[in-house]
């Protein structure tokens, strides 16, 4: 595997020349993209690539196009998603799947986002400030004797995994193989190009294995609710609307990557 492969997006893929004023697959890019950026903004705000990709990097521009009627969250209805499948082969990696909600748009992202928001209950949240707090000195307190920390891999990384487990009622001793599986299902927003294809193959074995889990869990849920989110989700209705199974699975995958 080459070092671009490495950091990110194949080294095979047949990127167009031109298309952008910068190699994203360029390590030393990658490693400081802000000038780059600058850049961009001040010549070049609104630049169309010779495949039909539109790129903004104006504030207001983004804000206009996310808020435009025929903006979609479905990334299969992008050029660069067809330019993908038509260099790769490869069928549509949704298929089969239910999307969560958010690659979707409205009325269904609206009608699973408003569902989903029963669960994120102020008090829920207020009510787990005193744990986090707990895991986070926990955390910082398991590195004090070697007198240093690497923040994003000793902090930032499982301290929101631990918290997605406790908002979920996963039990304490499955929180080793949720921090697996999270490793590598976390990069699943990134495009698939950008993907290498060792970790595709990773993150669908994950994904399999934790929609196992899931539907374990959910069973599990149904018969004997608790005062987790999971509970929360299965019981979540409004106007007579409730999830569906698929829909479930997919929110909950969400929620952790």
């Amino acid at each position: 595997m080459t070092e671009t492969e490495q950091r990110g997006m194949p080294s095979d893929f047949p990127l167009p020349e031109n298309t952008f004023p910068f190699d994203p697959r360029d390590p030393a890019f990658r490693a400081d993209p802000y000038g780059t950026y600058n850049a961009l903004r001040d010549d070049s705000p609104v630049l169309v690539t010779p495949f039909g990709l539109t790129v903004l990097s104006r504030h207001r521009d983004c804000v206009m196009v996310l808020h435009h009627p025929q903006t979609s969250n479905d990334q299969r209805n992008s050029a660069l998603f067809e330019m993908y499948v038509n260099a790769t082969d490869q069928r549509d990696p949704f298929e089969g799947r239910e999307p969560s909600f958010l690659f979707l748009d409205p009325p269904d992202h609206t009608r699973l986002r408003g569902l989903v928001s029963h669960a994120f209950t102020p008090r829920r949240v207020r009510d787990l400030t005193p744990l986090i707090e707990e895991f986070v000195a926990g955390l910082i307190d398991d590195k004090l004797a070697n007198g240093e920390m690497e923040v994003v891999e000793d902090l930032a990384y499982p301290l929101p995994v631990r918290v997605i487990c406790e908002l979920l009622g996963v039990p304490h001793e499955d929180e080793s193989v949720f921090k697996e599986w999270a490793h590598d299902l976390a990069r699943a927003l990134d495009p698939d190009f950008m993907i290498p294809p060792e970790v595709q193959k990773r993150q669908e074995a994950g994904f399999e294995a934790l929609r196992a889990y899931f539907e374990q869990l959910v069973a599990e849920r149904r018969k004997n609710p608790g005062d987790d989110m999971l509970s929360a989700l299965i019981q979540a209705e409004e106007a007579g609307d409730k999830l569906t199974h698929e829909e479930l699975l997919s929110t909950l995958g969400l929620l952790l990557i």
